[in-house]
């Protein structure tokens, strides 16, 4: 039986203290002290993986692998409840506050019945013998029980275990029902338990069980034929959500991909940039290269002198080159233009000089 005792407020123990305080068990009757919580973790700065403007109490987001092995751990037992405990990150974006689970750890030692399930000091023992063998970084935040073929609504003695195991802020509970496939999350509200109807994994939106989705739907029941059930509804909202986070995604990828085109291009500018600048100085500072010298004996009057001639090498710049190209054919185009001249004074001497010797001869 579980024996709630009030702590006084001075005192201030480790999370882990006070949950093996609150679990410690009596050896003659059994009961199970539990203690408040105290500890507050402080959130990490992460991008919560799912859609922006989420419109729930919290947030929960989990990992496929804790799920899939949530789901399998429930589906060991179908006669009697199985537990565990949610481990993962308090983590914190632009919007808030949200729990991102990452790995699950199984209530092994638990008392489970056909209806009830009981945390004991061994279970606790283990679970945290666990958490420091496995996950020393990371946080307790949350549990989870099944309820094989009975619904997952949560019972009196489920906000119970919440309000008293699980008390912090961003602690969560869950339920599955591995018979009747639902599931179901709960926070800590003001009157108990607050239900959160849809929850994330791997970034995917699932639909969580809510008491109104019952009500919901014997009203649409009892309407009549063609009145859309709650669970159709449901599901619509489900494949809507998944489309505006599929079209968000994209558009986030597309984003990403026209960020990444300019940075290329623009680290491909200035490299270009660097490198016409970093050619034209060490090319300006290289002088031309003495390959041989060649003394060449002249003549001059009556002595003999030497003449050195020396054989360089120098990479002409390509702008040099250029414009030694660009003299060199309007020099050509001078040459052949004075030889035209020439041509054409040549060819009018020779027009004056028939003129004058070709008049009529006297008889």
């Amino acid at each position: 039986m579980f024996n709630w005792k009030k702590k006084p407020k001075k005192k201030q123990k480790t999370r882990k203290v006070e949950q093996e305080a609150a679990c410690s068990e009596s050896s003659d009757n059994d009961e199970v002290n539990i203690g408040e919580w105290t500890d507050r973790v402080k959130p990490v700065w992460r991008t919560f993986p799912g859609p922006k403007r989420a419109d729930v109490l919290l947030r929960v987001a989990m990992d496929r692998g804790p799920y899939a092995e949530l789901l399998a751990h429930a589906k060991e037992s179908l006669d009697v409840e199985v537990c565990g405990v949610l481990v993962g990150d308090v983590c914190e974006d632009g919007e808030g506050l949200f729990v991102h689970i990452k790995a699950t750890i199984r209530g092994d030692s638990a008392k489970a019945g056909g209806a009830h399930v009981t945390y004991t000091q061994e279970t606790w023992s283990k679970i945290h013998a666990e958490m420091e063998e496995k996950y020393s970084k990371r946080a307790i935040v949350g549990w989870y029980h099944s309820h094989p073929g009975f619904g997952v609504t949560f019972s009196g003695m489920d906000e119970f275990i919440q309000n008293n195991f699980f008390s912090g802020p961003t602690q969560v509970a869950m339920v599955v029902d591995p018979l009747g496939g639902g599931e179901a999350i709960g926070v800590n509200g003001v009157g108990g338990i607050a239900y959160v109807n849809r929850f994330w994994v791997d970034g995917r939106e699932r639909p969580a069980f809510t008491p109104e989705d019952s009500d919901t739907t014997h009203r649409g029941t009892s309407a009549g034929v063609g009145m859309p059930s709650a669970d159709s509804m449901d599901r619509l909202e489900v494949r809507v959500n998944q489309l505006l986070q599929a079209v968000e995604e994209q558009r986030s990828l597309f984003f990403r991909f026209l960020l990444t085109v300019g940075m290329v291009a623009a680290v491909g500018v200035v490299t270009w940039i660097g490198y016409s600048v970093w050619t034209g100085i060490r090319r300006d500072r290289e002088p031309p290269r003495v390959v041989s010298y060649i003394p060449i004996p002249i003549q001059l009057g009556d002595r003999q002198v030497l003449m050195g001639v020396s054989v360089i090498s120098w990479q002409v710049p390509p702008e040099l080159t250029a414009a030694y190209v660009e003299l060199e054919r309007e020099r050509r185009e001078q040459d052949q233009e004075q030889r035209q001249r020439e041509d054409a004074n040549n060819g009018d001497r020779a027009d004056s000089s028939a003129s004058a010797t070709g008049g009529p001869q006297p008889d």
